[in-house]
């Protein structure tokens, strides 16, 4: 699924992170079963024999392959011969509008798939959008899909409090990918962005994007010592009903993240989460 070209008000064009430009495109939620380990550069020349072959054999398939697994596709192929693209050749857009995913068994998931990447992607706007994309400049479409190799995939997922600070911090001017590489790939190699997208971002809304570029073990230590003093509270302390799970409360993707993966807090109530984000918000207040 792609999230389509909207105009903008401002200037420019909306992009989409799943075809860009028409050199590329990712196909990474493809096919709709997948190892979450694996990645779209893993037995590349076998994916490269496979996708022709499925592109070559289209018809042949919608005749007589059927439903299939999940973890794999027949319909997954090379969109056109120059080999450039990859996706779907059962979606309407190769079909005249003609949706063909029922064959798979599969349509309704596929349909409704969309990446975080891609929905962090479309918030942002044009100008924006170009800046992020240039990261991916000269890739193929199995480099541009890849999580491992695709810096603009491993910095998506900060949101939008990060992405917006990199982009002043730049002052708008795209970076070379290895530039940018050297200069923040702390925030995949050494944070994580499930741990650490809501309160690096809420330093940086504080204190700047600098603080956290100039020692990014200060900010380690900082969030080290605050989730085990705030896990000691929640042990000790009993919640009232309603619970519910944390990312059904009105609080960003981002906290409801922390809470999970930082506190091992699934499930709560409304009134425990907001208490523990203002003590969290007062630690962030000394953070310097």
């Amino acid at each position: 699924m792609t999230v389509g070209a909207r105009k903008h008000e401002n200037s420019g064009r909306f992009s989409s992170l799943c075809f860009p430009d028409g050199k590329k495109n990712c196909f990474y939620c493809c096919p709709p079963i997948r190892d979450p380990e694996a990645d779209t550069l893993d037995q590349l020349a076998e994916k490269i024999r496979i996708f022709r072959l499925n592109r070559r054999n289209l018809p042949g398939n919608r005749q007589n392959a059927g439903e299939i697994r999940g973890d794999s596709c027949w319909g997954l192929g090379f969109l056109d011969a120059e080999e450039k693209l990859i996706g779907c050749l059962l979606h309407p857009h190769q079909n005249q509008g003609v949706d063909l995913r029922h064959a798979t068994g599969y349509r309704s998931k596929c349909a409704g798939t969309l990446c975080q990447e891609a929905v962090f992607f479309s918030r942002l706007n044009p100008v924006r959008q170009q800046f992020y994309l240039a990261l991916s400049e000269g890739m193929d479409s199995f480099h541009y899909s890849s999580r491992r190799a695709n810096p603009l995939m491993k910095i998506l997922p900060w949101g939008a409090p990060v992405l917006e600070a990199i982009f002043f911090f730049e002052q708008g001017r795209p970076l070379a990918r290895m530039d940018f590489i050297s200069r923040y790939g702390f925030f995949w190699n050494e944070l994580n962005y499930r741990l650490d997208a809501w309160l690096a971002g809420e330093i940086i809304k504080r204190y700047g994007l600098k603080v956290i570029i100039a020692n990014p073990r200060k900010f380690l230590d900082f969030r080290r010592r605050l989730l085990s003093r705030l896990q000691q509270k929640i042990n000790k302390k009993a919640d009232n009903p309603p619970i519910l799970p944390v990312h059904q409360l009105s609080i960003p993707l981002e906290f409801s993240r922390l809470l999970k993966f930082g506190l091992n807090l699934w499930e709560a109530s409304a009134v425990k989460v907001g208490k523990l984000q203002e003590v969290i918000l007062q630690e962030v207040e000394r953070f310097t």
